[in-house]
């Protein structure tokens, strides 16, 4: 159950983070959907790490046909502050575009991302909005996402599981 929060949109709708992150807030997560190359939708899973002295991302596609083999992803942390969203976004850019790699069924538009040998200056002012949306403007605008937003799919139906606890009083 606590999985299934974590990676399912808000019932409380978007409050602001597909302009913010290009995602829809799950409980702690931050989820959207994308286009393959063959045109299906896969749903990934992203957060961003905006702490003093490191900067960072996960990003795995969990859900669809580019997770059809297991979920698929990366974690990139740097040392640093503003300079090292640079260096993520460098580096989360590098493994999507790999032409055998993991990622390469994946639709990825470069043109919709500023050429990345020009350095990144942000317009923001927080912490936060530094690391999201260079983040955003450097490699997730360029997911081409379906025309109905950021979050299309259901997730799957799984049944839940029996905690250790109603197993212990006999419980379904």
């Amino acid at each position: 159950a606590a999985a299934r929060a974590v990676l399912t949109p808000s019932a409380a709708g978007d409050l602001g983070s597909d302009a913010f992150m290009g995602a829809a807030m799950g409980v702690g997560m931050f989820v959207f959907d994308s286009l393959g190359a063959d045109g299906r939708t896969s749903r990934w899973m992203l957060h961003q790490a905006a702490n003093d002295g490191f900067r960072g991302v996960l990003l795995v596609c969990f859900d669809g046909p580019d997770a059809a083999e297991g979920p698929r992803g990366f974690v990139i942390l740097a040392n640093g502050d503003n300079a090292a969203v640079n260096l993520v976004s460098a580096v989360a850019r590098r493994l999507l575009c790999a032409p055998r790699g993991p990622f390469a069924r994946v639709a990825l538009d470069w043109s919709r991302v500023p050429d990345p040998d020009v350095p990144y200056l942000s317009r923001a002012s927080s912490q936060e909005e530094i690391v999201n949306l260079g983040l955003k403007e450097q490699v997730l605008n360029a997911f081409v996402k379906p025309a109905a937003g950021p979050v299309l799919l259901p997730l799957p139906d799984v049944p839940p599981t029996k905690s250790a606890h109603d197993v212990d009083q006999g419980g379904a």
